[in-house]
């Protein structure tokens, strides 16, 4: 239909540098409140947290919401690397977030 036409296009302009770009983690390093900022709406995009052991400790949708606040509190400190899956363009984001 016409949006997979429309996101068809949006993929073919933007490189993985603009989608790399298009999302904010902050604080970072973080004390365990984690903000998530996106430059435009996804649907169907969420988010998969790591330690360095390669454990998933977290899971968040993150469909059509430009910020997302998480609180990782609970989490060990320690780095973890995240990522977010933009599932209706097939690409992925990674970002290394710093618990302290």
């Amino acid at each position: 239909g016409q949006e997979d036409a429309a996101a068809a296009s949006v993929v073919e302009t933007l490189s993985q540098t603009d989608i790399q770009a298009s999302v904010k983690a902050y604080p970072n390093p973080s004390q365990g409140n984690l903000n998530l900022e996106f430059t435009q709406l996804w649907e169907n995009a969420n988010m998969d947290l790591f330690n360095l052991v390669g454990q998933k400790v977290l899971h968040k949708d993150l469909t059509s919401r430009l910020l997302h606040s998480m609180d990782l509190s609970d989490l060990d400190k320690g780095v973890y690397l995240m990522k977010i899956t933009l599932n209706s363009l097939n690409k992925t984001i990674t970002k290394r977030i710093v618990l302290n």
